[in-house]
């Protein structure tokens, strides 16, 4: 909506313009209401805010004359006042036909509530805007000049309040000359005492008033040659000269004499014309102590100063140094000498203009501290940067204190807790993924393998096309393995694994990501030996290294070479890997053939945090972390580069020598789907997915009853505990999941086998559903052979696991 504001205050219509345009309205400002009912009747706002009591024409006229306008009466009117606050005055702005009378302040919130009302009631037609005015010409005028009648007795009060104000301001005057501890000598210009603040003179010099009015002024002085000083230079002047600060030795009545600091000026009539001296001396006989004082005062400051271990810097309000603590010399390796009177924006940055980022410009224009955290590149640092505002008596800023609090290592820390929650959230992403992306998969196997079976013999296109789709749900359910297996933050137990399968998922996860124009090699030997590994951490290991080598290679492509094979090191070549005995070693080798690095860059790229890439494209952690890995399992990492050549990772992992048991990740097990004729249960709230396994376990000669909610499930079983030999559950379903239907299937039939389905949950696993009594977990996509095994075992209690 267009609305124009009228305010003769210029912070008041800012404000009020911010609220209406972030409310989404469009803003038109007036400064009083003859600049308002001009721009009215050009531009024909939708809605007028007007203030009431401004210059040249206020609130209400400018409401009358807008309800008197045939082309602008149809108009709403709202006032928006803080000082016509009577019930009169509203009576009279409803009288004028404003559609609302709102008094400062009011909360933005409740403000625009009041405009959108009216708003919504003029687009509906239901706002009360009458032809003339409701109430009649004559009472509106006398309410008007009755409004002015009490804002002018209002005026009045606080005129005469100002002036017993003044009356008291003199009689303080007064009592603040009297009260004054230094002796306030008035004289003529023949150097007659006129006036003194007897108190003072009493206190200090011994006289009276009495004694010491109309006497010469050479009375008080101690010496001729003391009062010659002042009489000649000031006192005989007639004309104005610039004030004298003296000190001399002064005589009190009893002959005693004290230094005393006397500062004297002309006395002018209201002309400006010279009609006397005044002159204010002050006894500074404990002058030299207090000087002393200060002096051990100033020695104490500058040793706290010095004693902060943070920069601290003194600075004018251009930025200039004028001061520094002994920690800024040391964090800079500098002298005081080299820095001081210098721009800080040159010293610590090396620019020609203040920063864009720095905190001083807000510190200074707000009057209040500002902070924000600063990187200093000369220094590698990152620093809490802190500006507080120097005011002098009158608030007006002089310069600022620039502190800075070295944050680096903070930085690190907080670095890693995101890298952490990136991690985390990373996780919690692929788990969300993978619980619907095997929903999915689970009809998408199915359905393929049943049309599969159905397909007439002869049909060897629809048979080849059929198993293409069952191929690319295998490699679907391989990838959202692959993601999960990334996607962990927990360190899982080490176990002894043949590392050349996890290579073959961590690159067939990382071929569906780098482009095509980056050829990926391998030679991976078969008969590697096994590693007592984490597959999380070798993932993480290959993953850096093969991202390090993309980022080499992504402007021109090139060829990413992953090498797997084992190698024995013996007493005569131990001495070349450093950290490493004698033994069996799977040798990795990652290289690509991107730009290279320089020496000076590869001897620091295992430090924490050390990067040269752009910012935004990594933390510098990445590598670090592939050498903790690698040092953690015993073995050894290495790297040859040189520009333009490519760049080459060389990992050592000592090969597992224990017999026992290897986890072979790539094993499957194949076998001819068991039959069955047991009475099923199949609960699941993916439709899809209770047909697909009602059809393949029907096809196995069970007879299955299937249903898509769990409290269905629940019903039906309560009715005949006996009529099902085995229940199959999903685990995520709406208003009951299925560890809370086991449980309470369990507890109407506690031999009742129970399995537990799922595409992915962080509730449950394995463990936890077998504690409760379940028979058997599994994890989605469900494929014909994998639910046929699963049911027989569940069924019979067969112990053999399931691939």
């Amino acid at each position: 909506m267009k609305i124009l504001i009228i305010d003769d205050d210029r912070d008041s219509r800012l404000i009020l313009r911010k609220n209406l345009e972030g409310a989404g309205h469009q803003v038109e400002e007036a400064i009083h209401g003859a600049d308002a009912l001009c721009k009215a009747r050009a531009s024909k706002p939708e809605l007028i805010v007007s203030d009431i009591l401004m210059p040249v024409m206020d609130g209400y006229k400018l409401c009358f004359e807008v309800k008197h306008d045939r082309e602008l009466n149809k108009i709403p009117f709202v006032f928006y006042t803080a000082t016509y606050t009577d019930i009169e005055d509203e009576r009279l702005a409803i009288g004028l036909g404003a559609s609302r009378y709102i008094l400062k302040p009011m909360e933005t919130d409740d403000f625009l509530r009041i405009v959108a009302d009216v708003v919504r009631e003029a687009q509906h037609d239901q706002l009360p805007v009458p032809d003339e005015p409701m109430v009649d010409p004559v009472e509106l005028f006398r309410m008007y000049d009755a409004g002015l009648a009490r804002k002018l007795l209002d005026k009045v009060r606080e005129l005469e309040k100002a002036k017993a104000k003044i009356e008291d301001s003199e009689r303080s005057f007064q009592n603040l000359f009297n009260s004054m501890r230094d002796v306030i000598i008035m004289t003529d210009l023949e150097h007659h005492i006129v006036n003194v603040n007897q108190p003072a003179m009493r206190d200090v010099f011994g006289y009276e008033l009495a004694e010491i009015l109309d006497r010469q002024i050479a009375l008080i002085y101690a010496t001729t040659e003391g009062f010659e000083e002042t009489g000649p230079k000031i006192l005989s002047k007639k004309e104005p000269v610039e004030g004298l600060m003296l000190e001399t030795l002064f005589k009190r009545k009893n002959g005693g004499t004290f230094l005393g600091r006397m500062a004297i000026m002309k006395l002018l009539d209201e002309q400006g014309k010279v009609r006397g001296n005044v002159g204010i001396i002050h006894d500074i006989t404990e002058k030299k102590n207090a000087e002393e004082a200060i002096r051990q005062t100033r020695d104490n400051w500058q040793r706290t100063f010095d004693a902060i271990p943070d920069i601290v810097i003194l600075q004018d309000k251009d930025y200039r140094i004028l001061q520094v603590n002994e920690a800024t010399c040391k964090i800079l390796d500098t002298s005081p000498e080299k820095i001081i009177s210098r721009y800080c924006y040159k010293v610590f940055r090396g620019v020609s203009e203040p920063c864009l980022d720095c905190p001083a410009e807000k510190a200074i224009h707000d009057v209040m501290p500002s902070t924000a955290d600063l990187e200093y590149v000369g220094l590698k640092k990152f620093f809490l940067v802190t500006i507080a505002p120097i005011v002098d008596k009158n608030g007006k800023v002089t310069g600022v204190v620039h502190t800075a609090k070295d944050i680096t290592d903070q930085k690190k820390i907080e670095c890693q807790l995101r890298q952490s929650q990136k991690m985390e959230a990373v996780g919690t992403l692929a788990g969300g993924i993978a619980h619907d992306f095997n929903n999915i998969l689970t009809p998408l196997l199915g359905y393929s393998e049943l049309a599969l079976t159905d397909i007439p013999a002869g049909a060897e296109q629809a048979q080849a096309d059929i198993l293409e789709v069952l191929k690319a749900g295998e490699r679907a359910r391989e990838l959202v393995k692959q993601i999960l297996t990334f996607s962990q933050q927990h360190e899982q137990e080490r176990k002894p694994l043949r590392m050349q399968y996890i290579l073959k998922e961590a690159l067939k996860l990382l071929r569906a990501s780098l482009p095509t124009t980056i050829e990926i090699k391998t030679a991976i030997d078969e008969k590697c030996g096994p590693v007592l590994s984490d597959p999380t951490q070798i993932h993480q290991v290959l993953m850096n290294l093969c991202t390090n080598a993309y980022h080499a290679m992504r402007d021109q492509g090139g060829v990413l070479m992953v090498t797997l094979k084992p190698v024995k090191i013996n007493g005569e070549n131990a001495e070349q890997f450093v950290g490493l005995r004698p033994g069996r070693y799977l040798k990795l080798e990652v290289s690509d053939t991107g730009f290279g690095m320089a020496p000076e860059i590869s001897e620091k790229i295992f430090e924490p945090y050390f990067t040269t890439k752009k910012k935004g494209e990594g933390t510098g952690l990445g590598l670090s972390v592939v050498h903790g890995i690698v040092i953690s399992y015993g073995g050894h990492i290495s790297v040859y580069s040189e520009p333009g050549q490519g760049t080459t990772f060389i990992i050592y992992f000592p090969q597992y020598e224990n017999s026992g048991t290897v986890v072979d990740i790539d094993r499957k097990v194949s076998k001819e789907p068991p039959h069955g004729t047991e009475r099923l249960l199949v609960v699941d709230d993916e439709a899809t997915i209770v047909d697909v396994e009602n059809r393949i376990l029907s096809g196995l000669g069970y007879q299955v009853t299937g249903v898509t909610s769990s409290q269905e499930a629940l019903r039906l079983f309560a009715r005949q505990p006996d009529a099902f030999d085995l229940v199959i559950t999903d685990m995520t379903m709406p208003k009951m999941t299925g560890l809370g239907l086991a449980r309470q299937l369990l507890a109407m039939r506690a031999d009742l086998p129970i399995i537990l389905c799922t595409g992915f949950s962080e509730t449950v696993n394995e463990q936890s559903a077998k504690a409760i009594g379940i028979r058997e977990f599994i994890m989605k996509p469900i494929d014909r052979t994998g639910l046929a095994v699963i049911t027989r075992k569940a069924l019979d209690g067969n112990p053999a696991a399931v691939h």
